[in-house]
């Protein structure tokens, strides 16, 4: 497994990671552990669902939004 090493925390981070850590009754090490892997795991659930989105709308056509008609009203 790979090292990581963040530097120049604020000391009131440091405080509240093991204080969320303490509360779930984990090491500190085991807390960020779990949440780079949350980060991770969030960042690849929402791509998967813009991937489902994009299919669901992949070969539909859409109106014009109407605001070529609006800017164009203005100026009459």
């Amino acid at each position: 497994m790979s090292d990581v090493l963040v530097r120049n925390l604020p000391p009131e981070l440091v405080t509240a990671l093991k204080e969320r850590a303490a509360r779930k009754h984990r090491s500190l090490q085991h807390e960020l552990h779990a949440i780079l892997q949350a980060a991770v795991d969030a960042e690849g659930d929402a791509l998967r669902m813009a991937d489902v989105f994009r299919a669901k709308l992949e070969g539909r056509t859409f109106a014009a939004s109407g605001a070529a008609d609006i800017r164009e009203d203005r100026y009459r």
